[in-house]
């Protein structure tokens, strides 16, 4: 969770900043539009991942597959200081 707001330009400036420590770079964007939707596939030194950017402030970060990834994309952010983790309970939704 960023602490200041998610969609805003703050939040995303300290995005970028967080995951230039893994080398994230931007392979490509695809515009969703049915989904009112952009999806940012990013590779990094921890594979492919993407970003999922809504139009109602909501940013989710994807990595299929690669619990790797997930723990140093997780500790990047969270050394930025500007962001926080939130454990969700999945079996509260099913």
């Amino acid at each position: 969770m960023f602490r200041n707001g998610s969609g805003s330009e703050d939040m995303t400036a300290a995005l970028r900043k967080a995951l230039l420590r893994i080398g994230a770079e931007l392979e490509r964007k695809e515009d969703l539009w049915q989904n009112d939707e952009i999806l940012y596939h990013m590779s990094s030194d921890v594979g492919k991942f993407q970003i999922s950017s809504d139009n109602y402030g909501c940013v989710f970060i994807l990595v299929p597959g690669n619990q790797p990834a997930i723990k140093t994309l997780g500790a990047a952010l969270s050394a930025s200081g500007l962001f926080e983790r939130e454990e969700v309970d999945f079996g509260t939704y099913t």
